[in-house]
């Protein structure tokens, strides 16, 4: 991993976590929810579809971070399973995506 090359003392313990929004990458805004609850049909799914791919991208993001940092085996073991749940999950909203014509945000 890119990060694991660097030194330890340039980099925040979670690079993946956003700082200057303070929660995990993909989180969506505030102002992308009221878009999402005021869109509907089509439109809604879409955005559904993009903010949820999100932020199951960022759901990567905070796993890989655990399995870098543990050494427990039970946490690595879940956070392997979640891994994989989250990346069909990807798969599937990537594919939806397609279907309705749209692209990732």
């Amino acid at each position: 991993m890119v990060a694991a090359q660097l030194e330890a003392s340039a980099m925040p313990r979670f690079p993946q976590i956003n700082a200057s929004r303070g929660g995990m990458p993909g989180l969506a805004s505030r102002d992308e929810l009221t878009r999402l609850e005021a869109a509907s049909g089509k439109d809604a799914d879409i955005l559904f579809c993009q903010l949820m791919l999100r932020h199951h991208l960022g759901g990567i993001h905070m796993i890989d971070a655990v399995l870098d940092l543990s050494d427990n085996d039970r946490v690595t073991e879940l956070a392997g399973q979640m891994r994989q749940a989250q990346q069909g999950e990807i798969e599937a909203l990537r594919e939806l995506l397609k279907v309705l014509g749209a692209q990732p945000l």
